[in-house]
């Protein structure tokens, strides 16, 4: 790994960069972009006073003893969990007024819909989806469904920042006045979501890396902006697992600007980001 010159003494070394890279890779699939190494040792400050250590030489010690929980500790500081409300408000646009309706429609029998928000970091776009359903519920459209979202991160921390659904002036760029005033209440300087728009959300940690059995089947499932962090390999094992799990039908959207790099034929591109999963028959015609 090239992370620029040989550092000078107290500096961290290409050693240390490897160990934290890795530890990073291991636990969350995360490829680390090279650091400047003063930021890098920033951003660990708190993983040391968090575990007693004197310095980043200590820490990527305990790395390379296969410490679990530091390791751990480390990819959660370092990986990458960027959100908001409502990112490329013309994807959200289009599930409002063209995904979900004909989500709706293709279950009108069960009316029951499951939403996977994998990713999820702190909960903006959770409850962005969230929004939208209680906007649909607001113009009588969903008499009677029964409408999940489930939301999940690696990082425990973000889980329960995302459960507790504060968030300060800077986190609610996205948020027209009238979503403000419809599904937030003012909190001190912050702003809290309401508890209907929370009711219809459940969050849990949950790794990428993982078999997704556990978490049921689902209708759509919102992956954005995350296996762009993965190398191939990784992106292509954690789309089979989602894919596996997303009924025929069902919709995945993806970043904007990612793509499915040649996976899979399961699944057809309908709008940039957007793919639905096609029947068994279908695929294989």
């Amino acid at each position: 790994m090239a992370w620029g010159r040989a550092p000078r003494e107290g500096q961290l070394t290409e050693d240390d960069l490897d160990a934290l890279s890795e530890a990073v890779r291991r636990q969350s699939g995360v490829i680390l972009p090279p650091h400047n190494p003063v930021a890098l040792t920033n951003l660990l400050s708190p993983v040391l006073r968090r575990f007693g250590l004197t310095d980043i030489s200590a820490l990527t010690a305990a790395l390379r003893r296969d410490d679990e929980e530091i390791s751990r500790a480390v990819a959660e500081t370092l990986a990458t969990s960027v959100s908001g409300f409502f990112r490329d408000p013309a994807l959200f646009e289009r599930f409002a007024t063209q995904t979900l309706p004909r989500l709706l429609g293709d279950r009108a029998e069960a009316r029951n819909l499951r939403i996977w928000c994998a990713a999820c970091a702190a909960g903006q776009e959770a409850y962005s989806i969230a929004m939208l359903v209680a906007e649909a519920r607001l113009k009588g459209v969903l008499e009677g469904w029964t409408i999940e979202i489930v939301a999940t991160d690696f990082n425990t921390a973000l889980v329960e920042r995302a459960e507790a659904g504060l968030y300060g002036e800077a986190e609610m760029q996205g948020v027209s006045e009238e979503r403000r005033a419809t599904h937030f209440i003012p909190d001190g300087d912050d702003w809290r979501i309401r508890d209907a728009v929370r009711a219809m959300t459940r969050f849990r940690v949950f790794n990428l890396l993982d078999p997704c059995d556990g978490l049921g089947c689902f209708d759509a499932v919102f992956s954005r902006n995350v296996l762009i962090y993965f190398d191939a390999e990784t992106a292509v094992a954690v789309l089979g697992r989602m894919t596996k799990i997303l009924a025929p039908g069902g919709v995945l959207m993806l970043g904007v600007g990612e793509g499915l790099r040649g996976f899979s034929e399961d699944l057809s591109a309908v709008a940039p980001g957007e793919y639905v999963r096609v029947a068994a028959t279908e695929a294989g015609s």
